[in-house]
C-alpha cells in the first residue's frame, strides 16, 4: 500500500453549479516511479470511493504482476 499524499491549494476552485470552494485538499497515493522521460504516467481517477488507495479498489487490476504494474507505471 502506498502513503497518502496531499495536494492543498488556497485558490479558487469553482464547482460546476457555479459555487466557489475557497481552497481544497486532494488526497492521492502513487506507486511505482516516474520514468527519466516521464513517459509512464498512469493517471487514475474515480469519484467511487473516498479511498484513494487504488490497489485496494481495485484489487487484480492494480499492482505488482498486474496491469497496472508500480513496475513498469508510475501511478498515480
Amino acid at each position: 500500500m502506498a502513503a497518502v499524499q496531499y495536494f492543498q491549494s488556497s485558490a479558487p476552485f469553482e464547482l460546476e453549479n457555479a459555487l466557489v470552494l475557497h481552497g481544497i485538499t486532494i488526497a492521492y497515493n502513487t506507486y511505482g516511479s516516474l520514468n527519466a522521460d516521464r513517459s509512464n504516467v498512469v493517471w487514475i481517477c474515480h469519484a467511487l470511493t473516498a479511498n484513494s488507495d487504488a490497489e485496494s479498489w481495485w484489487p487484480g487490476l492494480v499492482g505488482e504482476g498486474f496491469v497496472l504494474n508500480p513496475k513498469e507505471h508510475f501511478i498515480v
